[in-house]
């Protein structure tokens, strides 16, 4: 393996190293302000849907994750809003 070929690969892994930490940070700001955020419409009346979630979370794009729609789910089940299971 020559120089220029050691480079490119860890300029690469290095590269796909940040693109999973961004990522998951991303999981875990939206899993944050899920749970900071749906109690909070719920008590104003406002079902915490991920329409309404997006219109006040400051990263929405967040869910689009499972990982985030999960906790909202749960926070949900947790209301009685969506039935066990």
């Amino acid at each position: 393996m020559n120089l220029q070929s050691a480079v490119c690969r860890a300029i690469s892994a290095r590269y796909w190293d940040d693109k999973k930490l961004l990522q998951q940070q991303t999981i875990e700001r939206g899993i944050s302000e899920v749970k900071r955020l749906a109690p909070e419409l719920a008590a104003q009346g406002i079902t915490p849907s991920v329409k309404n979630l997006a219109s006040v979370m400051t990263h929405p794009e967040a869910l689009w994750r499972e990982e985030v729609l999960q906790t909202l789910n749960e926070v949900r089940r947790s209301f009685g809003e969506l039935p066990e299971g």
